[in-house]
């Protein structure tokens, strides 16, 4: 079997790019099988301008992202997308990175150890790294991890982790810089807690007591920067639209604003002194980050746009990187044609799903009819003109909880890779409906109770991956006679008006995967899991009230409700050993084939852009793109060549 990545360790802030096929085949190991994610690098076709490199010590640059972000909180239910995990990897410190190949690794300029010194109960000890201080010159303490757990658990703003709510209590020692965290049931994923840590000022309550009285309120001030020795806000002002250098959490968005004179506080290599919330993002170094320090001085990270608007920003020379997820073959043409640029085209870690409206009242609410419906799309098919075109080798994604190439990948949808119109035929004629025979008006057409069977197909005009996909989805169930009705909208309406009201059958829809297959649970199941009676079947839940969505990163927008894979969550979580989870999260995903609450398409290809007098970059796909090995990055001033 092939392997498409190195292996990477992490020592201090240096990623060390080192092959390590024990730790490989390890990860293969429990993961069963896993299939590499497609690369394809290629070589830009315009003819490049004489140039000479001369090594430079720090330099700004300009970065464009798919989107910016409307919040810098990846832990709210509106900020988990790529460009703000991408952003947090600079600014907020974690306990554990997520390594290429989706491996975590404890950073130990964060974190010098993190230990399970209990198992019952489960209790984990982290000792925080004495150099550790935000921005503002303010130790990083137990505090700031006190805060971000109470905080998480108080608000539905934030999102549903289950490792959260599983933790009893989180005390401070030895002055704040170790940290004891007590589960009150065994969480086998724990490392992926606490990680993009905020500052426990940013999050303090508006009341006048003690700071750990009680959870925190969805609606808090914030300090403008100063902070005690415990790291509890010394001073806090209300956040009032249109002052300046306030921030506001959890709702950092439209009231947020900063200026050079007070960065929001930081701590990473990197502080943001300027945010426009869709916009743009603006960051300088940290004057007290204790790690290496970047070559990259100041960064702007902006916004492509979509559709003509990313072929045209790739077609200009303002900007050094660019890193996309919402690309076409216009804007890939445009990218390949730079002079003086690399790009390359990888698997990211989204998948294209079609989700299915399972409201009783929709056909789709029927699972022999999904079955049927799922029989008929040529996944294949949709994947050669879809995706082959800018990824060749591309295959249908056949996993709902991993992307291809991520450990853990099992091709358990292989079944639906190819069209099945006969069992098609056979369930739909079960389920009481009848094709129209002969030539003629009509003609080929499913009818149920003599009236023409209608699928109401929507998607996000604004996402090329869907705006192709969904015509061609069309028209194969309109070949195989259902009377189709396209919705093309935009992303905002598709979420806040079309799936909320139930008005219709399929959707397009982006689905992020993690590093940590845990965290995959709210995508298929309203959060928390209740518990059910033996041998119950699968129904779905209550109406679930939408939270606040960001850039298409989904919580169970379909109410899919099926106990069994409750019960396997909730038992996958609670092993301490990946080993022993794998093998259950291999049943989730073969029983949500079954269910089929949605259909995976393919995986959404990622295109990184950047000049040739910027060396080292990569890109990794668990959570920080191009800026997980942003201290290594290299930075040459381009000059003219006259000798050339």
């Amino acid at each position: 079997m092939p392997l498409g990545l190195p292996g990477y360790f992490r020592v201090g802030a240096l990623r060390t790019r080192l092959w390590v096929p024990v730790l490989v085949a390890a990860m293969l190991l429990i993961s069963g099988c896993s299939v590499p994610g497609q690369h394809h690098t290629r070589q830009n076709t315009a003819s490049s301008v004489p140039v000479k490199l001369v090594k430079e010590r720090s330099a700004q640059m300009n970065i464009v992202v798919g989107q910016v972000p409307m919040a810098l909180d990846s832990h709210l239910q509106s900020g988990h997308s790529e460009a703000i995990r991408m952003v947090d990897s600079l600014i907020w410190p974690s306990p554990f990175v997520v390594m290429p190949g989706s491996i975590p690794q404890l950073d130990t300029l964060v974190t010098t150890s993190a230990v399970v010194v209990h198992l019952n109960p489960e209790t984990v000890v982290y000792t925080i790294n004495p150099a550790a201080t935000w921005s503002d010159g303010v130790p990083i303490t137990a505090m700031d991890f006190i805060r971000l757990w109470k905080t998480v658990i108080a608000s539905d703003k934030f999102r549903p982790d289950t490792g959260y709510r599983d933790i009893a209590s989180v005390a401070s020692t030895s002055g704040g810089k170790t940290v004891t965290v007590v589960f009150s049931k065994p969480y086998g994923e724990w490392n992926s807690l606490f990680n993009n840590l905020i500052p426990a000022g940013l999050y303090a309550s508006t009341s006048t007591s003690a700071p750990l009285s009680g959870p925190t309120s969805a609606t808090s001030t914030l300090s403008t920067g100063a902070t005690s020795a415990t790291g509890a806000p010394a001073t806090a002002v209300p956040a009032t639209p249109g002052t300046p250098s306030v921030w506001r959490f959890p709702s950092l968005g439209s009231t947020a604003i900063a200026s050079a004179a007070r960065p929001l506080v930081s701590g990473g290599p990197f502080q943001v002194i300027g945010f426009t919330p869709g916009q743009e993002i603006i960051l300088d170094r940290n004057p007290h980050w204790w790690g290496p320090v970047p070559a990259v001085s100041y960064i702007t990270i902006r916004s492509a746009g979509s559709g003509s608007g990313v072929t045209g920003t790739l077609g200009s020379s303002s900007y050094d990187l660019a890193y996309l997820d919402n690309f076409g073959q216009s804007s890939l043409a445009q990218a390949t044609t730079q002079a003086n640029a690399t790009s390359f085209v990888k698997d990211g870690d989204t998948t294209m799903q079609i989700l299915f409206n399972l409201a009783s009242r929709s056909l789709t609410g029927s699972l022999p009819f999904r079955t049927g419906l799922a029989s008929l799309i040529d996944r294949p098919a949709i994947v050669s003109q879809v995706v082959n075109p800018i990824l060749p080798g591309s295959k249908p994604a056949d996993n709902f909880l991993y992307a291809n190439g991520q450990p853990g990948y099992v091709a358990d949808g292989a079944g639906y890779n190819h069209p099945h119109p006969r069992r098609a035929a056979d369930i739909f004629q079960a389920l009481g409906m009848r094709q129209v025979a002969g030539k003629g008006p009509g003609a080929g057409y499913w009818l149920l109770n003599g009236v023409p069977v209608v699928l109401n197909i929507a998607w996000d005009v604004n996402d090329p991956w869907a705006e192709q996909s969904g015509p061609l989805i069309a028209s194969e169930l309109f070949a195989a006679g259902f009377t189709v009705r396209t919705m093309p909208v935009s992303g905002t309406m598709l979420l806040r008006d079309v799936l909320p009201s139930g008005g219709y059958n399929i959707a397009l829809m982006p689905v992020r995967t993690s590093p940590f297959p845990s965290r995959m649970e709210g995508s298929y199941m309203p959060l928390p899991v209740h518990s059910v009676p033996s041998g119950s079947v699968s129904v779905l839940a209550p109406p679930q009230r939408y939270p606040e969505y960001g850039d298409g990163l989904r919580q169970d927008l379909n109410s899919f409700y099926d106990p069994a894979v409750g019960i396997l969550f909730s038992q996958a979580e609670r092993h301490m050993n990946p080993m022993r989870s794998a093998p259950v999260y291999r049943q989730i995903d073969e029983l949500l084939w079954h269910d089929m609450p949605s259909l995976p398409l393919f995986t959404v290809p990622v295109l990184t852009v950047y000049r040739n007098w910027i060396a080292g970059i990569g890109s990794d796909v668990s959570g920080s793109g191009p800026f997980f090995d942003i201290s290594e990055w290299q930075l040459f001033a381009a000059v003219p060549d006259h000798k050339s």
